[in-house]
């Protein structure tokens, strides 16, 4: 029962450093290297105020995968990040890309933000908040 646990524990605190360096990595150069590029792109995808909304999408990203990597507040941040990709998903990739070199990584992304939505929040392995 223990053992069985910590494999748990370990298997989400793994999915949770892997998700939070790969969200992290993704809106660093949205909020810190190409910001007004990043509010260019969403005014074009119907967002608006633009400079807004990058702000909002850069912070939840960088600022969301960190808190990821150091387990807090998981779950909520988790149902950020995949209503991020959800809506990556349906205003940028699908239907105009193919799965495959299109919009898997997007969709994968959006599964792993999911399953820690649905999973242990903490755990010992960091602490649970």
């Amino acid at each position: 029962m223990i053992i069985e646990l910590l494999n748990l524990e370990l298997s989400f605190f793994i999915l949770r450093s892997v998700a939070g360096i790969f969200f992290m990595a993704h809106g660093y150069p949205k909020l810190f290297r190409n910001f007004r590029g990043t509010a260019e792109f969403l005014r074009s995808l119907g967002f608006r105020p633009a400079l807004a909304w990058a702000l909002l999408l850069g912070s939840v990203e960088f600022f969301g995968g960190l808190l990821l990597l150091i387990g807090v507040w998981t779950q909520v941040i988790a149902a950020l990040l995949a209503l991020v990709m959800l809506v990556a998903l349906a205003k940028v990739k699908f239907g105009k890309e193919s799965f495959v070199g299109g919009w898997e990584l997007d969709f994968l992304a959006f599964g792993i933000a999911l399953a820690l939505v649905f999973g242990l929040p903490g755990g010992i392995l960091w602490g649970s908040f």
